[in-house]
């Protein structure tokens, strides 16, 4: 696909849709060279897609999608360079630099299209990753600042499209960062009440669809989470309990 693709803009350099066709490609195959273990692979390829859609949303012609790709694939970046919870190169400067690079693009885009859902799940899903990044480093109150401002976005996309279940995960989601914050700074108490906040928000979504398995296991990893804070409060016999369920 790359090859056909790179071939077609050799001969027709100032056709976008060529454009977005081959960044698509580098994009996609470095998706797949990241899940084989490749990572040096899939950062090629994330860093020749970046161009490419860097290229595009720099046109006359871009649209709201090619500003958002372009935004996306920095996230990427940031995620094979250094972020902790996936395999990475260990650059953990870099990392956040894209991330910034990101979180510029996802505010100005944001700010000239109020109503994109996309846009503004984006934009906090760039804040927790520079908030994971923080908590990495223990600058809490650095973290505590991302993972807030992530959490009040994904609360108002979460109240304007009540059904969406990806964005009612990641309102729980946002519920375990600001506990993970809590714990670090000795608040145990104050991180049971947002992991039960976040378990709540998993287990509405299990009863809704019994048969979306992903759901399930949601709702276990949500009771083992409020059960790990209570431990903290010595609240033994209920973090038992849950660690049963």
């Amino acid at each position: 696909a790359i090859g056909l693709a790179q071939t077609v803009r050799n001969a027709a350099p100032s056709d976008t849709s060529v454009l977005r066709t081959l960044a698509g490609a580098y994009k996609q195959r470095g998706d797949v060279l990241a899940l084989t273990g490749d990572k040096t692979g899939a950062l090629a390829d994330a860093e020749a897609a970046a161009d490419l859609y860097g290229q595009i949303a720099g046109r006359g012609d871009a649209t709201l999608e090619d500003k958002t790709a372009s935004g996306v694939v920095s996230i990427k970046l940031g995620d094979l360079l250094g972020n902790p919870n996936f395999e990475n190169l260990g650059r953990t400067d870099d990392a956040m630099a894209a991330y910034r690079q990101a979180l510029d693009s996802f505010r100005r885009l944001d700010q000239a299209n109020a109503s994109s859902l996309s846009v503004r799940r984006f934009l906090g899903v760039t804040l927790e990753r520079i908030g994971t990044m923080q908590a990495a480093a223990k600058q809490w109150s650095d973290a505590a600042a991302s993972y807030q401002e992530s959490f009040e976005i994904r609360r108002g996309l979460a109240e304007r499209e009540p059904t969406h279940r990806d964005i009612q995960r990641d309102l729980g989601i946002a519920h375990e960062k600001l506990a993970e914050v809590l714990l670090a700074r000795g608040d145990a108490a104050g991180a049971v009440g947002e992991q039960r906040l976040a378990l709540a928000v998993y287990e509405r979504l299990a009863s809704a669809d019994p048969a979306d398995a992903n759901a399930g296991r949601t709702v276990a990893i949500g009771r083992e989470n409020v059960a790990d804070a209570l431990r903290q409060t010595g609240k033994v016999t209920e973090a038992l309990d849950l660690y049963r369920k």
